[in-house]
């Protein structure tokens, strides 16, 4: 007997096979044509099944696969290879079905798909020719920002970023929360939940969707609290990524909830953030602390109990605790470890220099398959970008570039300002260059640092 997920993505499946032979049919007969209309209906039909639990459908598009949750939907390109392609070839990265969608909806999508791109781009997009049709219910999103609508003067540096100040009031409920949560703690009475909450809540809101939420990572630097700033960039990563599998509000506030109180434990004990003891055996002791001090709060959710027993268990379950018979850990829990290691890499420390974007996530890939997922680290890296925005590159034919927005689905080809040119000349208006657009001759080299090649970063500020 198949379980409710299983179900689930059995349903999906059956939705993409009758949408891509739908539009596979329709290239060879005209609109209206009982083969069209067949595939429509049992598209229909499966819609119709999932929308019953839930109020939307989101599915993401990540390369070839179509993403549902946490999980790649299998074998996308052996029954919906077509659909995808077309769909990735007008810049969807993300498909939302919302409740009413019915076949006459499907039927103006595969319509409106069967023209070519260029006519497509002519008149606004995918999105807005849906619109322009009357089609509400079908939401089709890029999560990278067009060439079209980027301005020249809209680069992204260090400096500039560090400058720019956090909502207030994103800062006042972190900082009550956590308040909140130490002050419990040292008076040993249950930790209140509902502060944590407000603050998740209020960063959900603040969240610039489609924007790398590293950018918002690099706001924080103007903060000196370790710990305020440690979990603010850990709960931000977590809600940016559930926003990109789909998750419904409440499920989003539930993970980011779990996010900032993960390390409890850890902040029990009064470590410094700043010089954690990796190899001391009491530190090992803190995810067990951690969920003992959960497990006595007020109204604290199951799942951030689990997330603070289990983050450092790895995928593997080399990690610890060491708990008998145990076969998997929480994937949220794997997904707040995954964060938390690479929030510890870019943050470093007195005796850990910190690492760039690329580099932490370099070194995340020789754990994928061992402490991490590799599936879930393939995810992570597309949200993130291996090269995050701000980061100077410099390409193979030896130009010089500042990363402005990654791509997700060419996590090794973000959008880029070339200041300087191969011959050395340097650009007084820097040129927009989406390398997922370029011939794959040509790549990134390799991150610099822009002082070792006399480039002065105030100029661009």
């Amino acid at each position: 007997m198949l379980s409710a997920y299983e179900s689930v993505l059995r349903s999906i499946e059956e939705l993409l096979r009758s949408l891509n032979g739908a539009l596979r049919v329709a290239q060879l007969y005209p609109r209206g044509h009982s083969a069209i209309t067949s595939s429509l209906e049992k598209a229909a039909n499966a819609l119709k099944i999932l929308l019953e639990t839930r109020d939307r459908l989101t599915l993401g598009i990540l390369e070839n696969e179509v993403i549902f949750g946490d999980r790649a939907v299998y074998q996308t390109t052996h029954f919906a290879g077509y659909l995808v392609q077309v769909l990735r070839d007008n810049g969807v990265d993300r498909v939302t079905f919302l409740t009413g969608c019915n076949q006459s909806d499907l039927g103006e999508l595969v319509d409106l798909l069967q023209k070519d791109v260029e006519s497509i781009h002519e008149i606004g997009g995918i999105q807005h020719a849906l619109h322009a049709r009357g089609i509400r219910r079908i939401v089709m999103e890029r999560l990278t920002t067009p060439p079209l609508t980027r301005k020249t003067e809209d680069i992204f540096l260090p400096e500039q970023i560090k400058a720019a100040p956090l909502p207030d009031s994103l800062i006042v409920q972190a900082q009550s929360g956590l308040e909140d949560v130490v002050g419990s703690l040292n008076k040993r009475k249950p930790i209140p939940v509902d502060p944590a909450r407000a603050y998740v809540y209020e960063l959900t809101q603040t969240l610039v969707e489609g924007q790398s939420p590293l950018l918002t990572l690099a706001l924080l630097e103007s903060h000196e609290d370790g710990w305020l700033k440690r979990l603010v960039k850990v709960s931000t990563l977590a809600v940016a990524f559930a926003r990109q599998l789909g998750l419904s509000q409440s499920e989003v506030e539930a993970l980011g909830t779990s996010a900032f109180l993960y390390d409890i434990g850890l902040l029990s004990m009064g470590v410094d953030i700043q010089d954690l003891p990796y190899e001391d055996e009491a530190f090992q002791t803190h995810p067990i602390e951690g969920a003992k001090i959960l497990l006595s709060g007020k109204e604290v959710d199951r799942l951030s109990v689990i997330v603070a027993f289990e983050h450092h268990m790895w995928h593997d379950l080399s990690g610890f605790p060491k708990v008998v018979g145990k076969k998997k850990i929480h994937p949220v829990a794997e997904l707040v470890g995954l964060i938390d290691t690479f929030v510890d890499l870019i943050s470093g420390g007195p005796d850990r220099p910190s690492h760039r974007s690329d580099q932490a996530i370099l070194e995340i890939s020789r754990y994928a398959g061992k402490r991490f997922d590799p599936r879930l680290f393939t995810r992570f890296v597309a949200m993130t970008g291996v090269f995050s925005p701000g980061t100077f590159v410099r390409l193979n034919d030896g130009r010089i570039g500042i990363v402005i927005q990654t791509n997700p689905a060419h996590v090794l080809r973000p959008q880029l300002r070339i200041i300087r040119l191969s011959d050395g000349t340097i650009l007084e208006t820097p040129e927009f260059l989406d390398l997922s657009r370029e011939p794959v001759s040509i790549v990134i080299l390799d991150a610099i640092n822009p002082s070792d090649h006399g480039i002065d970063t105030s100029q661009y500020r």
